[in-house]
């Protein structure tokens, strides 16, 4: 069976945030969640309180967003190509 890599749901945040508590061991919870332990083992350092060490849901989903806004977008259209675009050099594509 492939263990998916891509990005945690807040409801896979909660269950890291419970289980974690209850002193179980990063390859559990992974299996548990049905992700990867290194998944598990990012999300446990990467969004855990850096004050408290404590891994929260909601701080992790809020982390999680924040770096999501800040980050790059890819630009398809620079501000030269669309002065030289029109509605008219369109017609006839659709």
């Amino acid at each position: 069976m492939r263990i998916r890599m891509s990005h945690l749901t807040l409801v896979q945040r909660y269950i890291i945030d419970v289980v974690s508590k209850g002193k179980y061991l990063q390859p559990e919870i992974a299996e548990r969640i049905g992700r990867d332990k290194s998944l598990v083992c990012l999300e446990l350092q990467g969004n855990s309180d850096k004050r408290s060490g404590a891994c929260k849901a909601d701080l992790a989903e809020r982390k999680y967003l924040k770096r999501h806004r800040v980050k790059a977008k890819k630009i398809y259209f620079t501000e030269a190509v669309k002065s030289h675009l029109t509605i008219e050099s369109f017609k006839g594509y659709g």
